[in-house]
């Protein structure tokens, strides 16, 4: 997949707020036009919207279209579908369904190479580290993260990572994943704020060693500050939130300054106004490089403060405040063995069910 086009034109339009905005309203405008001449739920929804004029969209009309749910997707998912799928190199992914609703989205390679470069921008512009120099230890979903057996080892060595799962913890798995962490000796490490807080528990309990990473990326749910507190003391690096989804891509990124910036050369976000949110506003997004499956003001079901003023950091990209939304939880079972919520995901995935929820009584 390309990503050097991508990061090329990242690097480019950040360069100054104006740039950054003229970009940002032109992959609106694409992906708009795109959806409206390929995509038959958005073509009948347009023309009865009054965004279509002399066969052309009018972006200035995008604030009058409704807001987009899960519910809708998964009702209108076929005709959501761009026609041109075939060519696009397209496969379907899943969200973890921490809601108890899992949603399936179609993706495309040019959707990948965007979302890779915006993950090389953060590290290497916000974080401050050589993506490619720097080795990268990465725990998630094994069937999303990287492939098996010869190929995981292929992609391990090409991309300097190593890949780990945090889908299930016994203890020793975790003993192995910390031992894994001391000989890989990673620079980097991408986890979920969960799993890396039980791993800190663990090293405080045995009194273990960990080698220190130049810097920690969380992502997947809320960062809580109790975490990030014994997280960054136990591994003895600072810890940057990174907030995305899996249906929806980047959307923002934590800087040197401790600020969160919206990815808006990759994501377009509005911060709605709801009654019974207080100061908190309503996500709203549109991810600007998917024409596979377009999702147009999705609400992706998180809260957030509105936006903050500039950052000391210097960064064109908008600031927005704390991010009040998602949490993963993990289960435990009686031997101490810690379930990630999603790894019951593919149980019930299935037409007849829609949707499940697990309780864990004490």
């Amino acid at each position: 997949m390309n990503y050097k086009a991508p990061l090329d034109a990242i690097r480019s339009v950040t360069q100054a707020e104006s740039l950054l905005v003229a970009a940002n309203a032109d992959s609106l405008r694409r992906l708009l036009s795109h959806a409206f001449l390929n995509v038959p739920y958005y073509h009948d929804l347009f023309l009865e919207m009054g965004v279509v004029g002399d066969g052309e969209v009018d972006p200035s009309r995008y604030p009058s279209l409704p807001i987009l749910t899960k519910g809708a997707i998964r009702a209108n998912s076929t005709r959501m579908t761009s026609a041109d799928i075939r060519g696009r190199r397209s496969y379907v992914d899943s969200t973890g369904g921490s809601s108890g609703e899992p949603l399936e989205v179609l993706k495309d390679r040019f959707y990948d190479g965007w979302r890779i470069a915006t993950s090389i921008y953060h590290c290497e512009e916000m974080v401050g580290l050589d993506y490619f120099k720097s080795r990268k230890l990465f725990f998630g979903n094994p069937r999303r993260i990287s492939p098996r057996g010869a190929k995981r080892r292929s992609s391990e060595m090409f991309t300097n990572s190593v890949f780990l799962s945090q889908m299930i913890l016994t203890e020793s798995a975790m003993m192995g994943h910390l031992n894994r962490w001391n000989s890989f000796r990673p620079d980097i490490v991408h986890a979920f704020s969960e799993a890396l807080y039980e791993l800190a528990k663990l090293v405080e309990r045995k009194g273990l060693e960990v080698r220190s990473p130049k810097a920690i990326i969380t992502a997947g749910s809320v960062l809580d500050e109790d975490f990030r507190e014994k997280i960054e003391a136990v591994f003895g690096c600072r810890v940057y939130d990174f907030y995305g989804a899996v249906e929806a891509g980047a959307i923002a990124g934590e800087c040197g300054s401790g600020s969160m910036h919206l990815f808006s050369f990759e994501t377009h976000v509005e911060l709605l106004e709801r009654g019974g949110l207080g100061d908190a506003r309503e996500v709203v997004i549109t991810p600007l490089h998917n024409y596979a499956m377009p999702l147009i003001r999705y609400a992706i079901g998180d809260t957030a403060a509105s936006r903050g003023s500039g950052c000391s950091c210097g960064s064109v990209l908008p600031t927005i405040g704390k991010v009040m939304g998602r949490t993963i939880d993990y289960l435990r079972r009686e031997d101490g063995t810690l379930v990630l919520g999603s790894y019951f995901t593919p149980l019930f995935s299935v037409e007849s069910i829609e949707g499940f929820q697990i309780i864990q009584e004490d």
